[in-house]
């Protein structure tokens, strides 16, 4: 009998383990779906390697930018729109200011991320038969700062000579541009910001029939506030 018993309970326990152990086995988590990545930043993608932003490697720009009028040739710029006042302080005589409006196409290629070579090209014609010509290659560097605005410094030497019948100037120059940019659409960029002028060498030669005179002169621009617009592609 007691045989019996245990042979019972050793085949209940047998039955009822295995359904128990099945139940309280621990259940599989459910896999989560992968997360997205979180897209870069314009500044991260301008800043890097990435493309499609201005500053990438192979941008080609066209830039207007603030310069001076027909009447101010030996400034440093095409005729525009703009507001500069410069001082002008001849070898011998007293000091003169004068303010002028501009503006200046150019352009600029970038050989690598961010750094840019470029400048632009004067021809020009005033009153008097006055005509003039010159150049100025400019080095730039596009610094992205958040979604939609950079920072653009360009540092450029420039000439200019302006010349008639009867008198004619020689003008070398650096030239610096610190412009806040601000990108509301792909391919347009606009700014703001200061400029300034320096001369490095300007002579000028006057012809009558008394004879010839030739002056040197030293002047500085400081442009408060010059305009940008650029559109690259």
């Amino acid at each position: 009998m007691r045989t019996s018993v245990l042979l019972a309970a050793s085949l209940l326990t047998f039955a009822v383990l295995p359904s128990a152990s099945a139940d309280e086995a621990p259940k599989e988590a459910p896999k989560e779906a992968p997360k997205e990545a979180p897209a870069a930043s314009k500044a991260g993608a301008v800043n890097g390697d990435t493309t499609n932003h201005f500053g990438e490697k192979g941008t080609l720009a066209i830039h207007v930018t603030t310069g001076p009028m027909i009447g101010g040739l030996t400034n440093g710029g095409t005729p525009t729109f703009g507001i500069e006042t410069e001082k002008v302080k001849p070898e011998n005589g007293d000091e003169q200011s004068n303010t002028y409006f501009y503006v200046n196409p150019r352009i600029h290629y970038f050989l690598v991320h961010n750094v840019s070579i470029g400048g632009e090209l004067l021809v020009a014609k005033a009153p008097g038969q006055t005509t003039g010509w010159g150049f100025m290659p400019k080095v730039g560097f596009d610094l992205l700062f958040g979604e939609t605005v950079s920072i653009y410094p360009q540092v450029g030497v420039g000439f200019r000579h302006v010349g008639n019948d009867t008198v004619s100037s020689n003008w070398l120059f650096a030239d610096i541009d610190l412009p806040l940019m601000f990108h509301p659409v792909p391919h347009l960029a606009v700014g703001l910001g200061p400029q300034f002028t320096f001369t490095l060498y300007e002579k000028t030669k006057l012809d009558s029939v008394a004879g010839s005179l030739e002056s040197k002169t030293s002047r500085t621009s400081f442009r408060w506030l010059t305009a940008h617009l650029i559109g690259w592609f």
